[in-house]
């Protein structure tokens, strides 16, 4: 067997080890079941209103449903890829867009991260952080969002 066929044998197990490795990483689950997160938004203006976040995992698709003050939006992200805690999704919006019709989002930042996920097919890519290994936190990039989620939904989720 020659130099050449030789690197070339090691360059292809090399390669399906790291195919393998990707693999195993890429199917872990981002989020299991339903996450909850309750907190406030500070508007540029300096207003500040309820926000109540729910995410719900099925397969490669997570279901998000997001209450700000009276007004409710939901939304359908779908897996593109993920690799060791980080994951990419596209959006699939479903129901009406009563957040960017309410008066509750005037903020324009508000307005274009809502006008964002309602898009079809807009991309979305979750950066994990590793905060605390008991609360799943991620960096959304495209939104500018830390989101830090819980398995418990907030016992005081009363709206002003």
């Amino acid at each position: 067997m020659s130099k050449r066929s030789v690197g070339l044998l090691v360059g292809i197990v090399v390669l399906v080890a790291l195919h393998l490795m990707y693999s195993s990483a890429s199917h872990k689950d981002l989020l299991k079941g339903a996450c909850f997160t309750t907190g406030s938004m500070i508007m540029s203006s300096g207003e500040v209103l309820n926000v109540l976040i729910r995410l719900q995992s099925h397969g490669n698709q997570i279901h998000d449903f997001e209450k700000i003050n009276y007004d409710s939006q939901k939304f359908s992200f779908e897996l593109v890829n993920n690799f060791f805690g980080s994951a990419r999704f596209m959006t699939s919006p479903v129901g009406g867009n009563e957040l960017l019709r309410s008066m509750s989002v005037r903020d324009r930042d508000v307005a274009f991260n809502y006008a964002y996920l309602s898009s079809y097919a807009s991309q979305l890519t979750f950066y994990k952080l590793d905060l605390n290994p008991d609360t799943p936190c991620f960096y959304i990039k495209e939104l500018e969002r830390v989101l830090c989620l819980g398995s418990e939904r907030s016992r005081d989720i009363s709206l002003r």
